[in-house]
């Protein structure tokens, strides 16, 4: 099979022993690192006895509500990275894009997020596509998820006024949507003054991504993969509002629009183990500025993620069973 970048795909497996090269292991460590020290610093700050008394005084009806939305998060996912595999002309059926997105969430909970989508392509590549393409739908997916939350936190702050990004500067996210777009922009026509400049590998991936992007703000699936992450988005914030009710948060609803977009923006950059850590610290110092006390906001934060990773937990089944990695050569 051949790939859209005109490579062999059997030229670009990834191999399935696992093996890590030094680099990696460093980049593994000290992800963990991070998230490790982000957590304790986040938890130093508050009594443990404080923290058993939040748990105690959860509503279980609110938080099994907020699951079930949870449970939507990879099936929302899944149908995003077919939204941009039919964009960009690559056959792909729906089902087993949501398991193989499903399997990577699981794995995501557990190590970083690069691996994790390293483990998205190989399950690919063992379906009969190219790595190359594999990770072009994988990279522009999380892109358009990425930008979605950026643009829904810089437009609704100065809209609602939130109280959560009090002494947060507000200039970060705006700066992020700024450098992704022109990143974006410049990668447009890249392939056009790249493309025939030499058969380096990095080139020939740069170019099947402009090629990807343009075809994806042409065709009709790029409204529909839009909307389709504003709605994974507004998913998180309401399972977020209902995880807040379900403790007894005094916070209105309105705050939770900012407040939880950036916290899945954190979560989902490779900075961090599943974003644990960054997850907790973050929210401690947003719900700290709407005058939630800090162990009810660790609380929350921890429970947040323990959404995330329970809503995960299928993917797990769709690895052991094997239905993750399918029949070859799909059509």
């Amino acid at each position: 099979m051949t790939s859209v970048t005109g490579m062999p795909a059997d030229k670009r497996e990834i191999s399935p022993t696992g093996k890590f090269s030094l680099r990696g292991n460093a980049a593994f460590f000290a992800k963990l690192a991070i998230s490790l020290g982000a957590f304790w610093l986040a938890l130093h700050r508050v009594n443990t006895s404080a923290v058993i008394t939040s748990f105690s005084r959860i509503n279980w009806g609110y938080f099994a509500v907020a699951l079930a939305l949870s449970i939507l998060m990879p099936i929302l996912g899944g149908i995003r990275w077919w939204l941009v595999c039919k964009a960009i002309g690559c056959r792909a059926r729906l089902g087993n894009l949501v398991r193989v997105f499903w399997a990577g969430m699981a794995m995501n909970q557990i190590m970083p997020a690069a691996m994790s989508d390293g483990l998205r392509v190989l399950l690919l590549v063992r379906r009969g596509y190219g790595a190359g393409e594999a990770a072009s739908t994988i990279v522009l997916e999380r892109a358009a998820m990425i930008f979605a939350l950026l643009g829904m936190v810089v437009v609704t702050t100065p809209l609602i006024g939130a109280t959560v990004t009090r002494g947060f500067p507000k200039w970060i996210p705006l700066a992020m949507l700024g450098a992704g777009t022109v990143g974006f922009s410049a990668l447009l026509f890249a392939d056009r003054n790249w493309g025939r400049r030499g058969t380096w590998r990095i080139i020939a991936v740069i170019a099947a991504l402009s090629t990807h992007i343009r075809r994806i703000l042409t065709s009709r699936q790029g409204g529909v993969l839009l909307i389709s992450c504003l709605v994974s988005n507004l998913n998180f914030v309401a399972a977020g509002i209902l995880l807040g009710i379900a403790l007894g948060l005094a916070v209105p609803p309105l705050e939770w629009l900012v407040a939880i977009p950036l916290v899945v923006v954190v979560t989902v950059l490779p900075i961090s183990i599943g974003g644990w850590g960054m997850r907790e610290g973050l929210l401690v110092a947003l719900l700290g500025a709407a005058s939630v006390p800090v162990a009810q906001a660790l609380t929350f934060s921890i429970l947040f993620g323990a959404l995330s990773a329970a809503s995960s937990l299928p993917g797990l089944a769709f690895l052991w069973a094997g239905r993750a990695t399918g029949a070859k050569n799909e059509p």
